[in-house]
């Protein structure tokens, strides 16, 4: 168990999210800001 101010690993995260069913998609930070920038720019 964890508390909600825990940080998780990659690997409890995909853990967590096959147990719900959810689809996860893991990014680094550099990457997250880049999909923003695309957005913003619309680029696909």
């Amino acid at each position: 168990m964890v508390t909600a101010t825990q940080s998780l690993t990659d690997d409890m995260i995909e853990l967590f999210a096959a147990e719900i069913g959810a689809d996860v998609r893991l990014v680094n930070p550099g990457e997250e800001q880049e999909i923003e920038l695309q957005k913003k720019l619309g680029k696909p």
